[in-house]
């Protein structure tokens, strides 16, 4: 669980410090927004577990939505859980975002995503307090996980 995790974790953090540098696109930024989700899907699925073997919740819910609504629960006083969930509605749902392309290849490239009256835009910059609110939330999980 906790490998799995941090294998995760280390892609993306290639992708974030490593491929962004040579490569600035919005296809790249897209890759680790996903990748971010896939890594935080992944430690939601693995806090649920241990919230069950804890019974702080009687069951884990099956649906994303659910899920969510339980790790705000679970961590009701965390803001940096609070923060990374609701990044995660964002990186979790960005196929179905309509996206703007700007200064593709550039170092002030830009993604703009629009979907019913809500508009993003992502930047280098807002990607690396993403990243300083991804690299908080999975030191603060991964504790949550070994005090098993």
């Amino acid at each position: 669980m906790l490998k799995k995790i941090e294998r995760e974790k280390k892609i993306a953090q290639h992708l974030f410090y490593t491929s962004l540098k040579y490569t600035k696109t919005t296809d790249l930024m897209i890759s680790i927004m996903k990748r971010w989700s896939s890594t935080i899907e992944e430690t939601i699925n693995a806090c649920l577990e241990v919230a069950k073997k804890k019974k702080i919740i009687s069951e884990i819910p099956t649906l994303p939505k659910l899920k969510i609504e339980a790790m705000k629960k679970i961590f009701k006083k965390v803001d940096i859980v609070e923060k990374m969930l609701e990044l995660y509605e964002i990186f979790r749902n960005i196929d179905s975002y309509e996206k703007i392309r700007e200064n593709e290849f550039g170092k002030n490239v830009t993604l703009k995503l629009s979907k019913e009256g809500i508009n993003i835009k992502i930047d280098l910059s807002t990607l690396e307090e993403w990243e300083k609110i991804f690299e908080e939330y999975t030191k603060f999980i991964e504790k949550f996980l070994l005090s098993k």
